[in-house]
């Protein structure tokens, strides 16, 4: 019988990696099959399964070869949830695939890592090295020909969604205020009054305060989907907003890194939304006082010690 997700919680972690294992091997073809596409569809709305993430990897050298598809599938269908880094010690393990002696395994894992690029595209550069590796002319006949065709397709997904992160001049700085109002709306704004609302608005419309700002965008495409601005020298994040349907991909991670590049400040502050203290924490960020708020914006003051 098969798990019902809503009562995952009732299994013991270790009866739970099992009966995963027992039903993704099932010898019952068609069982274990309708298994994969129940986890990796609950996967798409829930994290519900992440914590098995390791389960699915342990099938990865399975001897047979379908198991070791299915096992690839459903890691990768943990992408958009990985906040905690674990594909990027995995993927390794995941890319050997790509050199399957099966070439439907090659296939199949060429179209799930899909997620993987979406979601973390950070990791994609990793993918690409090891899609430069891959022995086409290894596989007989027409195989070849249609691997070569699904890496051509993975290689334009990659193209397509990984940001370009640059700087920007401050005409474009300007011209992004409409987005940044946009997420400040979406994300923010619902924990502040009218007045704190108003006062952001009247902010990031000001010449002078744009005057002070030094900013990067990132860009899927020339349309720009997350921006980063810093003042004081860059000890201060004065902005730092992602698209939210860019977000969990490591796009803002990848923002605060690249505004690193440029700044020789031991210490950056920041004043957080709460919406987004968990994100400053992950980037090493520690809070310093209680919530304040002034002028009606509420905010977290926390610091980077470098």
């Amino acid at each position: 019988m098969l798990i019902e997700t809503a009562n995952l919680n009732c299994y013991p972690r270790g009866d739970l990696m099992r009966n995963l294992i027992e039903e993704l091997t099932d010898i019952d073809d068609k069982k274990a099959y309708a298994r994969t596409k129940e986890i990796a569809a609950v996967s798409e709305r829930s994290p519900e399964y992440y914590s098995q993430l390791e389960t699915f990897a342990s099938l990865l050298n399975d001897k047979k070869s379908y198991i070791r598809t299915r096992a690839f599938i459903l890691c990768c269908s943990q992408a958009r949830w990985d906040d905690e880094g674990r594909l990027e010690q995995l993927l390794p393990r995941l890319t050997a695939l790509f050199h399957d002696p099966k070439p439907t395994v090659v296939r199949q894992c060429l179209n799930a890592v899909k997620e993987i690029v979406v979601f973390r595209p950070e990791l994609s550069g990793n993918i690409l090295q090891e899609l430069d590796r891959m022995d086409l002319p290894g596989y007989k006949g027409s195989m070849s020909n249609l691997i070569r065709a699904d890496i051509a397709e993975l290689r334009e997904l990659i193209e397509e969604v990984t940001p370009k992160i640059r700087a920007l001049s401050q005409t474009e700085l300007e011209n992004s205020l409409p987005f940044v109002w946009k997420v400040f709306l979406e994300f923010e704004a619902v924990n502040y009054p009218e007045e704190g609302k108003a006062a952001f608005y009247s902010a990031i419309h000001s010449k002078d305060y744009l005057h002070m700002l030094t900013a990067y965008g990132a860009f899927v495409q020339e349309r720009i989907i997350g921006v980063i601005a810093t003042r004081n020298e860059g000890s201060h994040i004065a902005l730092f907003f992602v698209d939210g349907r860019y977000q969990r991909r490591g796009i803002g991670r990848n923002l605060f890194e690249k505004c690193l590049e440029d700044n020789n400040n031991s210490l950056i502050t920041v004043h957080s939304s709460e919406y987004a203290a968990d994100v400053y924490k992950k980037l090493g960020f520690s809070q310093t006082e209680e919530i304040r708020e002034d002028g009606g914006i509420r905010y977290i003051p926390m610091v980077l010690e470098r």
